[in-house]
């Protein structure tokens, strides 16, 4: 893969709420600092990772569901 970069969206209540680039190199960690700051008080959100290079964003992403119990 020639990804040079991973950009993470955090998506609550169908709306974009947070966009993070990280380097490629994983595992990948978001604070819970974070996840307050770019979600408030939503408990259910979704994670959408895509890969990047040269700027230019795959149209290809992986998603996992997230919510606090």
């Amino acid at each position: 893969c020639r990804a040079d970069q991973a950009v993470l969206e955090l998506w609550a209540g169908g709306l974009l709420k947070a966009t993070l680039y990280l380097n490629r190199q994983g595992p990948y960690t978001i604070s819970n600092a974070a996840l307050v700051a770019a979600l408030g008080t939503e408990t259910d959100f979704t994670v959408r990772a895509y890969l990047a290079l040269g700027g230019y964003r795959s149209l290809d992403f992986d998603s996992v569901n997230l919510w606090k119990t």
